[in-house]
């Protein structure tokens, strides 16, 4: 009760903190189903919604410039992010694989296997992992961004929970039975692997033992994001982060406070903070800052989690997230506060999305509209 109370005043305070911004229509959205994720590319919205089709409209005047039916699979419910941009083009995974498209046109340029589950994208790649009917006989496999074209792949000894780009040449691939990579990302051979899952692999740097990464198999990776350092969050609530390019341990914490379990659902570096969205079993989810160098928690907030495209987005080092329901806010990386926020009327549910100029949800209804609001200065 003490907690619920506590949750619902931080809300208010936070709504109430900051400059309010109007909101408005933008553009009708006829026989449309609700949004599952939206992203700005370029000069277009991309928008999938429930039922598995994507459509695009054009950022100068709203037009809905083409829709199409995709595959449409079982999608993770963690899977933080149904839509990504690389080179211009959007990179789209409703759970029935990942289709590369261009967002003016809505051209296919190439379409990766029903069963290739995406764990990396990048600007410069796209890598994959494939596994068969039992989820064995596991390959992770580097995909060429505009053809699609398959440059290696790589035998793994289980699953690909989530892979991450750390240098020019190296990557770092954590598996869902415990297991540690680092792999060489121009041809795919293996660096170095941890000999056996939830055994404690030394990790050395400049010329001695910095520590130990002990990954559990019975704990899935539920996130990562690469920085100066590369943080991983475990289900557990285990956080750590060390230097991609010693691997010499920054920091290593059981959890962000004293008895407490929640389990990561999104993370992202923003302005030197390590920034987390973490639920708890029921209502309550909280965002919280730790500083990226030292692991200190720097400030705590409530927020609402609706579904996976709710969830915080960072572009050009701006933090985005809902701290409740139909409430958009700005929030400093630095202190958690709200810089500036924008309500939505009350039949919109995010996903949002970020462009340059304004921000875009989705009003879903008998008469389906497009709502938009300036961004601050």
């Amino acid at each position: 009760m003490v907690r619920s109370i506590q949750y619902m005043v931080s809300c208010l305070v936070c709504v109430i903190a900051g400059c309010a911004a109007d909101v408005r229509p933008w553009a009708e959205m006829p026989g449309a189903a609700p949004a599952h994720a939206m992203r700005v590319i370029g000069n277009y919205l991309l928008i999938l919604d429930e039922a598995g089709r994507l459509s695009s409209y054009a950022l100068t005047d709203g037009r809905l410039a083409w829709k199409r039916e995709l595959p449409c699979g079982d999608l993770p419910l963690d899977y933080p992010t149904p839509i990504e941009e690389s080179q211009h083009l959007g990179l789209v995974f409703p759970g029935g694989g990942m289709t590369c498209i261009e967002p003016a046109t809505g051209n296919i340029r190439w379409r990766a296997a029903n069963d290739a589950f995406p764990v990396c994208v990048s600007e410069t790649l796209v890598l994959v992992c494939e596994t068969d009917a039992r989820g064995r006989n596991a390959s992770l496999q580097r995909l060429d961004v505009s053809t699609g074209r398959k440059r290696w792949a790589s035998s793994m000894p289980a699953a690909v929970a989530r892979a991450a780009v750390v240098s020019s040449t190296g990557g770092i691939v954590l598996g869902t039975d415990g297991s540690i990579t680092r792999i060489d990302l121009t041809n795919g051979s293996i660096a170095r692997r941890q000999a056996e899952p939830g055994v404690s692999m030394d990790v050395r740097g400049g010329g001695g033992v910095h520590g130990s990464l002990r990954f559990s198999a019975t704990d899935s990776v539920s996130g990562c994001a690469v920085g100066k350092s590369l943080a991983v969050a475990h289900a557990s609530g285990r956080l750590w982060a060390f230097d991609p390019a010693s691997d010499a341990v920054l920091w290593d914490q059981p959890r962000i406070a004293p008895g407490e379990r929640a389990r990561v659902v999104d993370m992202a570096f923003c302005d030197g903070v390590l920034v987390l969205q973490r639920e708890w079993t029921g209502p309550f989810a909280e965002m919280a800052g730790l500083d990226a160098a030292t692991g200190e928690v720097r400030w705590r907030r409530p927020i609402t989690l609706f579904r996976v495209g709710s969830r915080m987005q960072v572009r050009r080092n701006e933090l985005y997230a809902c701290a409740e329901p139909n409430v958009l806010s700005r929030i400093d990386p630095m202190t958690g506060k709200d810089m500036w926020h924008a309500r939505f009327p009350v039949a919109v549910e995010p996903p949002f999305a970020v462009g340059s100029k304004y921000i875009y949800a989705q009003k879903w209804g008998v008469i389906s509209m497009l709502w938009r609001v300036r961004k601050p200065n």
